[in-house]
């Protein structure tokens, strides 16, 4: 049987203990914290990597040591994203069971009121609470500081040095190939280290371009290939897994695959970046492969509130500004 609760807080149910052993995203880890943190809302567990220095910390984040381990090893992450090693959640046959999200299943034959109830209170409620800080935060002054002076047509953008010959992360040239962004998505699965930012900012002013040069009006008209398809995804709000998973079920953005990004890519997530920057290098290697309807988390006060400012500070700790004009250009 379901609640309106643990429909709503899953992790209530999937919870990793301290001393838990742990999978995240094929690395094995420890659990050391389990709670809730200073600079932000919900429960965060912090696991420390047992051999790979995966992580993005030591333990502390925000300022604040909530346990130990080397540097590079430890990480925050959500409840839901950890699978925990030896702990029986149901009984089936070896190869029979899965763990998914619950929006990535459909009920067949079946009314399921309870359900449909708990998905319609958490709409109402979510709306509810970002229309009630858009109504009443206290960022507009601030956020509209950063964005209404320096306009669409006046942005400049202080250029960064290209990376140095010891850099052995995903590089991009004039040109942009398939093989270009297999090496970027396996980069993002396997370490946490953010792409360069020189590569960034290329990607954002490049596709940027191309966005604002072939949308010149509210209502654009999609060509699809013949011997293609159109894929429209939405609210990915900084699941990459979810992209990747989307990408591997259906196939990547292509000449003859079009996909539409229905907004709200941003906040939430720990990796809206790094969406961004994958479909943007798609975007760059096939201009007409991908297109995205601007959401309401692609807005300066939801990015300031949400989470996706926090996402590029932390990442970039030395360019963030000019990183968040750069995608609010976007966005506009």
């Amino acid at each position: 049987s379901y609640s309106f609760c643990t429909l709503l807080f899953p992790h209530n149910k999937m919870s990793a203990d301290v001393g838990d052993k742990v999978i995240y995203r094929g690395q094995q880890a420890v659990v050391k914290y389990n709670g809730p943190l200073h600079h932000s809302q919900g429960i965060w567990v912090g696991v420390e990597f047992c051999e790979a220095a995966v992580g993005r910390n030591n333990g502390s984040t925000g300022g604040k040591q909530y346990f130990e381990c080397k540097m590079g090893h430890g990480l925050f992450v959500r409840p839901g994203n950890l699978v925990v090693i030896g702990k029986q959640y149901f009984e089936c046959k070896m190869g029979h069971g899965l763990f998914v999200r619950p929006g990535n299943l459909v009920v067949i034959g079946k009314s399921d009121p309870l359900s449909a109830t708990a998905f319609s209170q958490w709409q109402v409620f979510d709306t509810a609470n970002e229309g009630e800080f858009l109504k009443h935060n206290n960022l507009g002054q601030s956020a509209e500081s950063v964005i209404r002076s320096t306009s669409r047509s006046k942005l400049k953008v202080k250029g960064v040095p290209a990376p140095s010959d010891s850099y052995k992360g995903p590089k991009f040239g004039a040109t942009i190939t398939t093989e270009c962004i297999d090496k970027l998505t396996h980069h993002y699965k396997t370490s946490s280290e953010p792409l360069h930012i020189y590569y960034v900012m290329d990607l954002l002013q490049r596709a940027t371009k191309l966005f604002s040069d072939s949308v010149q009006q509210a209502v654009h008209d999609l060509s699809v290939p013949s011997s293609g398809g159109l894929i429209v995804c939405g609210d990915t709000h900084g699941q990459l897994e979810d992209l990747l998973w989307i990408f591997f079920k259906h196939g990547p953005p292509s000449a003859e695959r079009v996909y539409l990004l229905n907004g709200d890519i941003a906040d939430r997530g720990e990796q809206a970046v790094e969406i961004f920057l994958v479909l943007l290098a798609f975007k760059v290697a096939y201009p007409d492969s991908v297109w995205i309807n601007k959401g309401n988390h692609e807005d300066s006060l939801m990015n300031l509130r949400y989470g996706f400012h926090e996402e590029m500070k932390a990442k970039y700790p030395d360019h963030y500004q000019q990183l968040f004009q750069l995608f609010q250009k976007l966005f506009f």
